[in-house]
């Protein structure tokens, strides 16, 4: 028979690394009264897109906090909500939710440790659209009317050019 050996016990320190953190207020541009509600996401650069890693609602007082962040540079951005513009730090204003890197979003580093601050967003907020659906022949409100706002953004020649365009 095979003799067993006795295990003995090995010390390791396998202390828990919860990451970096980014944290900051979302105010109102025009108030700098605190916006809840709001989501803001860090992303890292991958080629030429980004890939979202982190994501936080801010809370009453218009604090977000992203935590369990490798160290490395983040884009840092609003995603709308509570009737806000999109927003990429630092303070440029990113309508249809455009890219961070296309619209020269600035990266923010991020170490182990105590969580980045100062990475504000004084949001503006959005514009409405209101008004009444009426009956055409009574010129009366339709109630419970509902209304869809679609938004294209177009870029580069549809495809219908592209097709007349194609060679033969």
């Amino acid at each position: 028979l095979r003799r067993l050996q006795r295990a003995v016990p090995v010390n390791r320190d396998f202390a828990p690394h919860f990451g970096g953190a980014i944290c900051g207020p979302n105010t109102t541009a025009a108030t700098g009264a605190p916006i809840q509600f709001v989501q803001v996401q860090a992303a890292t650069r991958v080629g030429t897109g980004i890939s979202i890693v982190g994501t936080a609602g801010s809370n009453a007082s218009g604090v977000y906090t992203i935590a369990g962040l490798a160290p490395g540079n983040y884009f840092v951005f609003t995603t709308g909500g509570s009737g806000t513009m999109t927003e990429v730090y630092d303070n440029i204003l990113c309508p249809l939710n455009c890219h961070p890197i296309v619209t020269s979003g600035v990266e923010v580093p991020i170490t182990l440790g105590p969580p980045t601050t100062g990475k504000d967003f004084a949001l503006e907020i959005g514009g409405s659209i209101t008004g009444t659906v009426t009956n055409e022949a009574t010129s009366m409100p339709v109630q419970g009317a509902q209304v869809t706002v679609m938004v294209f953004c177009i870029v580069g020649p549809s495809e219908k050019t592209r097709a007349r365009k194609a060679p033969a």
